[in-house]
Protein backbone atom coordinates (compact mmCIF):
# COMPACT_ATOMS: atom_id res chain seq x y z
CA UNK A 1 0.00 0.00 0.00
CA UNK A 2 1.42 3.36 -0.96
CA UNK A 3 1.16 6.68 1.35
CA UNK A 4 1.80 10.38 0.73
CA UNK A 5 1.88 13.66 3.16
CA UNK A 6 -0.74 15.59 2.90
CA UNK A 7 0.06 19.10 4.80
CA UNK A 8 -2.38 19.84 7.90
CA UNK A 9 -1.20 22.85 9.15
CA UNK A 10 1.73 25.19 10.29
CA UNK A 11 1.10 24.77 14.13
CA UNK A 12 3.38 27.87 14.28
CA UNK A 13 7.13 29.29 14.54
CA UNK A 14 10.34 29.97 16.23
CA UNK A 15 11.76 33.37 15.82
CA UNK A 16 15.52 31.59 15.11
CA UNK A 17 16.04 27.89 13.58
CA UNK A 18 14.89 24.95 15.62
CA UNK A 19 16.84 21.75 15.76
CA UNK A 20 14.73 18.92 17.34
CA UNK A 21 11.58 17.41 17.94
CA UNK A 22 10.26 14.94 20.58
CA UNK A 23 6.90 14.08 22.29
CA UNK A 24 4.86 15.79 25.45
CA UNK A 25 2.12 15.62 27.39
CA UNK A 26 -1.03 14.11 26.52
CA UNK A 27 0.28 13.46 22.71
CA UNK A 28 1.49 17.06 22.46
CA UNK A 29 4.61 18.14 20.67
CA UNK A 30 7.85 19.93 21.96
CA UNK A 31 10.84 21.99 19.87
CA UNK A 32 14.09 23.11 20.74
CA UNK A 33 15.28 26.13 19.18
CA UNK A 34 18.17 28.79 18.36
CA UNK A 35 15.71 31.55 20.11
CA UNK A 36 16.86 29.80 23.52
CA UNK A 37 12.80 28.58 23.86
CA UNK A 38 11.38 25.34 24.28
CA UNK A 39 7.58 25.43 22.95
CA UNK A 40 4.97 22.74 22.93
CA UNK A 41 2.32 22.49 20.55
CA UNK A 42 -1.19 20.79 20.60
CA UNK A 43 -1.70 18.39 17.94
CA UNK A 44 -5.47 18.01 18.99
CA UNK A 45 -6.20 21.35 18.10
CA UNK A 46 -3.44 22.00 16.08
CA UNK A 47 -2.25 25.42 18.01
CA UNK A 48 0.81 25.84 20.37
CA UNK A 49 0.45 24.56 23.83
CA UNK A 50 0.97 26.98 26.96
CA UNK A 51 3.91 25.43 28.27
CA UNK A 52 7.30 26.95 27.52
CA UNK A 53 10.81 27.12 28.62
CA UNK A 54 13.34 29.99 28.19
CA UNK A 55 16.66 28.89 28.93
CA UNK A 56 20.29 31.40 28.95
CA UNK A 57 21.32 29.14 25.56
CA UNK A 58 19.85 27.29 22.83
CA UNK A 59 18.22 23.87 23.86
CA UNK A 60 19.66 21.61 21.47
CA UNK A 61 17.61 18.21 22.51
CA UNK A 62 14.68 17.29 24.63
CA UNK A 63 13.11 14.28 26.21
CA UNK A 64 9.48 13.42 28.29
CA UNK A 65 9.35 11.09 30.57
CA UNK A 66 5.62 10.19 31.31
CA UNK A 67 6.54 8.14 34.12
CA UNK A 68 7.87 11.17 36.69
CA UNK A 69 7.11 13.70 34.84
CA UNK A 70 10.36 15.03 34.16
CA UNK A 71 11.34 17.02 31.38
CA UNK A 72 14.94 16.56 30.54
CA UNK A 73 16.38 19.49 28.35
CA UNK A 74 20.49 19.20 26.26
CA UNK A 75 21.89 22.72 25.36
CA UNK A 76 24.55 24.00 23.13
CA UNK A 77 26.80 24.25 25.92
CA UNK A 78 26.14 20.33 27.22
CA UNK A 79 24.20 21.69 29.76
CA UNK A 80 21.50 19.24 31.61
CA UNK A 81 18.33 20.51 32.74
CA UNK A 82 15.81 18.49 34.71
CA UNK A 83 12.38 20.36 34.81
CA UNK A 84 9.41 19.21 36.97
CA UNK A 85 6.31 19.45 34.64
CA UNK A 86 3.71 19.60 37.00
CA UNK A 87 5.44 22.47 39.57
CA UNK A 88 7.56 24.07 36.81
CA UNK A 89 10.35 23.75 38.57
CA UNK A 90 14.14 23.10 37.96
CA UNK A 91 15.01 19.91 39.90
CA UNK A 92 18.78 19.61 39.10
CA UNK A 93 21.13 21.62 36.31
CA UNK A 94 24.28 19.03 35.54
CA UNK A 95 27.37 20.19 33.50
CA UNK A 96 28.99 17.04 32.83
CA UNK A 97 29.23 17.36 29.21
CA UNK A 98 31.70 19.77 27.62
CA UNK A 99 30.14 20.31 24.45
CA UNK A 100 26.31 20.12 22.43
CA UNK A 101 23.78 17.70 23.92
CA UNK A 102 22.53 16.38 20.56
CA UNK A 103 19.76 13.44 21.66
CA UNK A 104 18.86 11.96 24.51
CA UNK A 105 16.02 8.94 25.52
CA UNK A 106 14.30 7.31 28.65
CA UNK A 107 14.72 3.44 28.33
CA UNK A 108 14.13 1.74 31.36
CA UNK A 109 14.22 4.48 33.92
CA UNK A 110 17.22 6.05 32.85
CA UNK A 111 17.91 8.80 30.79
CA UNK A 112 20.87 8.28 27.77
CA UNK A 113 22.29 11.57 26.46
CA UNK A 114 25.07 11.74 23.77
CA UNK A 115 26.97 14.62 23.42
CA UNK A 116 29.73 16.73 20.86
CA UNK A 117 32.36 15.86 23.04
CA UNK A 118 32.27 11.98 21.74
CA UNK A 119 30.66 10.62 25.25
CA UNK A 120 27.41 8.86 26.20
CA UNK A 121 26.14 9.43 29.84
CA UNK A 122 23.20 6.85 31.27
CA UNK A 123 21.62 9.06 34.37
CA UNK A 124 18.68 7.11 36.82
CA UNK A 125 16.03 9.25 36.61
CA UNK A 126 14.77 7.79 39.91
CA UNK A 127 18.13 8.40 42.09
CA UNK A 128 18.89 11.50 39.89
CA UNK A 129 22.26 10.20 39.61
CA UNK A 130 25.03 9.28 36.72
CA UNK A 131 25.37 5.46 36.44
CA UNK A 132 27.68 5.69 33.36
CA UNK A 133 29.78 8.38 31.08
CA UNK A 134 31.30 6.40 28.57
CA UNK A 135 33.81 7.69 25.86
CA UNK A 136 32.76 6.53 22.32
CA UNK A 137 34.19 8.83 19.43
CA UNK A 138 37.14 11.39 19.32
CA UNK A 139 34.24 13.50 17.31
CA UNK A 140 30.57 14.50 17.59
CA UNK A 141 27.93 11.57 19.00
CA UNK A 142 25.02 12.95 17.27
CA UNK A 143 21.33 10.83 16.89
CA UNK A 144 21.30 7.46 18.78
CA UNK A 145 18.71 4.66 18.45
CA UNK A 146 17.92 2.13 21.39
CA UNK A 147 15.57 -1.21 21.52
CA UNK A 148 13.88 -3.76 23.36
CA UNK A 149 16.75 -6.25 24.48
CA UNK A 150 19.02 -2.65 25.63
CA UNK A 151 20.76 -2.44 22.02
CA UNK A 152 22.04 0.55 21.18
CA UNK A 153 22.99 2.31 17.89
CA UNK A 154 25.24 5.47 18.04
CA UNK A 155 26.03 7.68 14.72
CA UNK A 156 29.90 9.36 14.75
CA UNK A 157 30.47 12.05 13.07
CA UNK A 158 34.22 10.13 12.12
CA UNK A 159 31.53 8.21 9.55
CA UNK A 160 31.48 5.61 11.71
CA UNK A 161 27.98 3.56 13.08
CA UNK A 162 28.21 1.60 16.49
CA UNK A 163 25.81 -0.94 17.93
CA UNK A 164 26.69 -1.78 21.49
CA UNK A 165 24.97 -3.93 23.82
CA UNK A 166 23.27 -3.45 27.51
CA UNK A 167 26.96 -3.65 28.91
CA UNK A 168 27.84 -0.83 26.00
CA UNK A 169 29.78 -3.37 25.07
CA UNK A 170 30.95 -2.62 21.48
CA UNK A 171 28.76 -5.48 18.82
CA UNK A 172 29.29 -3.93 15.31
CA UNK A 173 31.36 -1.10 14.25
CA UNK A 174 30.43 0.08 10.77
CA UNK A 175 33.37 2.59 9.07
CA UNK A 176 30.94 4.18 6.16
CA UNK A 177 33.53 6.74 4.92
CA UNK A 178 34.89 9.60 5.86
CA UNK A 179 31.48 11.70 6.04
CA UNK A 180 29.91 12.50 9.31
CA UNK A 181 27.21 10.38 10.65
CA UNK A 182 23.84 12.03 11.52
CA UNK A 183 21.14 10.01 12.57
CA UNK A 184 20.58 6.15 12.93
CA UNK A 185 17.59 4.16 13.01
CA UNK A 186 17.14 0.28 13.88
CA UNK A 187 13.83 -1.37 11.97
CA UNK A 188 13.33 -4.83 12.12
CA UNK A 189 16.49 -6.48 10.18
CA UNK A 190 17.76 -3.29 8.84
CA UNK A 191 20.10 -0.59 10.58
CA UNK A 192 19.19 2.54 8.63
CA UNK A 193 21.59 5.38 8.77
CA UNK A 194 21.83 8.88 7.11
CA UNK A 195 24.32 11.35 7.32
CA UNK A 196 26.81 14.43 5.25
CA UNK A 197 27.28 12.93 2.05
CA UNK A 198 23.26 12.48 1.59
CA UNK A 199 22.65 8.81 1.26
CA UNK A 200 20.70 6.67 2.70
CA UNK A 201 21.86 3.26 3.98
CA UNK A 202 20.43 0.03 4.93
CA UNK A 203 22.45 -2.55 6.37
CA UNK A 204 22.22 -6.25 7.75
CA UNK A 205 21.66 -5.35 11.74
CA UNK A 206 23.40 -9.00 12.65
CA UNK A 207 26.24 -8.39 10.50
CA UNK A 208 26.75 -4.89 8.98
CA UNK A 209 26.54 -6.13 5.95
CA UNK A 210 25.83 -3.06 3.68
CA UNK A 211 22.49 -3.88 1.66
CA UNK A 212 21.36 -0.92 -0.05
CA UNK A 213 22.91 2.61 -0.18
CA UNK A 214 20.72 5.49 -2.00
CA UNK A 215 21.75 8.99 -3.15
CA UNK A 216 18.62 10.07 -1.15
CA UNK A 217 19.03 14.07 -0.96
CA UNK A 218 20.82 16.66 -2.47
CA UNK A 219 22.74 17.66 1.04
CA UNK A 220 23.40 16.44 4.00
CA UNK A 221 20.30 14.38 5.57
CA UNK A 222 19.59 15.27 9.63
CA UNK A 223 17.18 13.25 10.26
CA UNK A 224 15.10 10.11 10.27
CA UNK A 225 11.63 9.09 11.27
CA UNK A 226 10.05 5.64 11.19
CA UNK A 227 6.30 5.31 11.06
CA UNK A 228 6.54 1.37 12.07
CA UNK A 229 2.67 1.04 12.32
CA UNK A 230 2.59 1.65 7.73
CA UNK A 231 6.70 0.77 7.05
CA UNK A 232 7.28 4.36 5.97
CA UNK A 233 10.25 6.48 6.39
CA UNK A 234 10.54 10.24 6.64
CA UNK A 235 13.67 11.51 5.87
CA UNK A 236 15.11 15.35 6.91
CA UNK A 237 17.83 17.18 5.05
CA UNK A 238 19.81 20.37 4.45
CA UNK A 239 18.23 20.52 0.80
CA UNK A 240 14.80 22.00 2.20
CA UNK A 241 12.66 18.93 1.66
CA UNK A 242 11.47 15.60 3.69
CA UNK A 243 10.92 12.50 1.70
CA UNK A 244 8.83 9.65 2.21
CA UNK A 245 10.09 5.85 1.80
CA UNK A 246 8.43 2.63 1.63
CA UNK A 247 10.44 0.41 3.78
CA UNK A 248 9.30 -2.90 2.35
CA UNK A 249 10.51 -2.05 -1.26
CA UNK A 250 13.04 1.01 -0.19
CA UNK A 251 11.40 3.27 -3.45
CA UNK A 252 10.81 6.63 -2.65
CA UNK A 253 7.35 7.41 -2.74
CA UNK A 254 7.49 11.08 -2.13
CA UNK A 255 9.30 14.65 -2.16
CA UNK A 256 8.13 17.53 0.01
CA UNK A 257 9.57 20.86 -0.61
CA UNK A 258 8.57 24.91 -0.68
CA UNK A 259 6.33 24.62 -3.49
CA UNK A 260 3.66 22.06 -1.76
CA UNK A 261 3.92 24.22 1.77
CA UNK A 262 6.85 22.92 3.19
CA UNK A 263 10.23 24.15 4.62
CA UNK A 264 12.17 27.34 2.97
CA UNK A 265 15.69 26.21 4.78
CA UNK A 266 17.26 23.15 6.70
CA UNK A 267 14.72 20.62 7.45
CA UNK A 268 16.73 19.72 11.15
CA UNK A 269 14.05 16.95 13.07
CA UNK A 270 11.23 15.42 12.35
CA UNK A 271 8.62 13.21 14.31
CA UNK A 272 5.61 10.90 13.83
CA UNK A 273 2.47 10.94 16.29
CA UNK A 274 0.49 8.32 14.85
CA UNK A 275 -0.39 9.26 11.30
CA UNK A 276 1.01 12.64 11.71
CA UNK A 277 4.42 13.84 11.23
CA UNK A 278 5.65 16.74 12.55
CA UNK A 279 8.76 18.82 10.85
CA UNK A 280 10.48 21.68 11.69
CA UNK A 281 14.20 23.19 10.83
CA UNK A 282 16.12 26.58 10.11
CA UNK A 283 13.20 28.80 8.80
CA UNK A 284 12.14 27.72 12.69
CA UNK A 285 8.31 27.13 11.20
CA UNK A 286 6.67 23.92 13.00
CA UNK A 287 4.31 21.74 10.61
CA UNK A 288 2.16 18.99 10.69
CA UNK A 289 1.11 16.68 8.03
CA UNK A 290 -1.13 13.94 7.75
CA UNK A 291 -0.33 10.36 6.37
CA UNK A 292 -2.71 9.39 4.03
CA UNK A 293 -3.03 5.92 1.45
CA UNK A 294 -2.09 7.20 -1.86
Amino acid sequence: MKFHLAKHKELGSHSAPAYYLNTFIDGKIISCAGDNILASWDLTSMMPHNFMVKLEGHPYACVYDVSSDLLFIGTSAGKLHWINCAGKKELKLFDLHKKAIYDMAVFNDCLYVSSGDGSLSIWDINDMALLRHVPISDNKLRRFDIVEGNDLLLSDSNGILHKLDSNLNELLTIDINDKAVNVCRFYKDYIIAGGWDAHLRFFNRSTGELIKAIAAHNFAIYDLQINHEHGVLASASRDKTIKLWDLKTLDLLQRVDHKMGGHTRSVNALKWMCDVLVSTGDDGKVIAWDLRKA
